[in-house]
């Protein structure tokens, strides 16, 4: 996830520490180099991710992430979003769930 201008510190705060220590710890020279990304797991997840599969930012999340998968997603996405994956399965039991989950602009990760 691409960072704008603000974030890390919002992001810092939501973890309760300083924006130059969440810095050091959570992100890296986008390939660009235009600007920072987040830190991925190992299988590529978002590093934000908690255990439970829940966002451990969710109130500070990135302008990118807010707008995963409305308007934009990666070859890697169903494999890496527990969100997205839960999403895909409800879709397939219920075929209208796609639906009220996309109106309600909240998505479930």
């Amino acid at each position: 996830m691409r960072l704008r201008e603000g974030e890390s510190a919002a992001l810092a705060a939501a973890l309760g520490m300083d924006e130059r220590t969440f810095l050091d710890e959570h992100t890296l020279l986008a390939p660009d180099r235009r600007s920072l990304v987040l830190r991925d797991h190992a299988d590529g997840s978002c590093e934000m991710l908690g255990a439970d599969g829940l966002c451990r930012v969710h109130a500070a999340k990135p302008a990118q992430c807010r707008a995963f998968p409305f308007s934009w997603r990666n070859p890697d996405s169903f494999r890496t979003c527990p969100g997205l994956r839960a999403l895909a399965r409800g879709t397939a039991e219920n075929p209208h769930a796609e639906c009220a989950e996309f109106s309600s602009g909240t998505p479930r990760h």
